[in-house]
């Protein structure tokens, strides 16, 4: 997939001496992710984004714990072009992430973006966003959302999957089963209304009536859903 306008209008790229471009919605958005907002101003946030950080695994990626055969169906077929981290955090993900795709992009809360800049992984970006409105307007050949959308309020979430269906046909999603707020609604049933299942590590009804008190996570490839 191209991009819909200009990758030079578009960016947020953040660079040493480069100030970088919020939109009206920032505030409103950091107020919605309240607690996510409150780990990125911490001195501590890589350890209290992952715990293996603080165990001293500084290589750690979400999707690098996958076996092999797993890793291999979630990037199945969409290798090689553009990706979209979407909640990317301190850049976990981008080694992984540009092993499999030439391009990648970076999106999250301003305060996150401010301190991935200081990480070494922020060099294998191409550009990163902390303003959904300018990262929204790009095409992807995949969006790639990994431990993030549990932790999204439901309205949000609604209007970010929305976006999502007109940005890219592919969302590879690793998220557990329930959200944060409301408390225990599910995870899947949100992106369903969205997006198709392609492939999932674990039978969606299972996903589906999970117990809220179970820590169960899931693996998952999709398609947007075409009216």
């Amino acid at each position: 997939m191209g991009l819909k306008i200009p990758r030079a209008v578009s960016s947020c790229r953040f660079e040493s001496g480069l100030g970088h471009r919020r939109n009206m919605d920032t505030e409103k958005m950091m107020k919605a992710h309240k607690d996510w907002a409150e780990i990125s101003e911490q001195e501590r946030a890589k350890q209290l984004i992952l715990t293996s950080y603080a165990k001293g695994q500084s290589d750690f990626d979400d999707a690098g714990v996958l076996d092999n055969d797993v890793e291999k169906f979630l990037f199945l077929g969409i290798e090689g072009n553009n990706v979209l981290d979407f909640g990317c955090g301190l850049g976990r993900n981008f080694p992984l992430l540009k092993r499999k795709f030439s391009v990648v992009d970076g999106f999250d809360l301003p305060n996150m973006i401010e301190l991935l800049k200081k990480d070494p992984n922020a060099e294998l970006a191409t550009d990163l966003y902390d303003s959904w409105e300018f990262a929204r307007v790009n095409e992807y050949e995949a969006i790639f959302a990994s431990l993030v959308l549990q932790h999204i309020e439901v309205d949000y979430l609604r209007k970010y999957l929305e976006d999502m269906t007109l940005m890219t046909d592919t969302l590879i999603l690793l998220s557990r089963s329930w959200l944060d707020k409301p408390l225990h609604d599910n995870v899947l049933a949100y992106v369903l209304d969205f997006f198709d299942i392609k492939w999932i590590s674990t039978p969606p009804e299972n996903v589906l009536n999970a117990d809220p008190k179970e820590e169960l996570h899931f693996k998952a490839v999709l398609t947007a859903a075409k009216p």
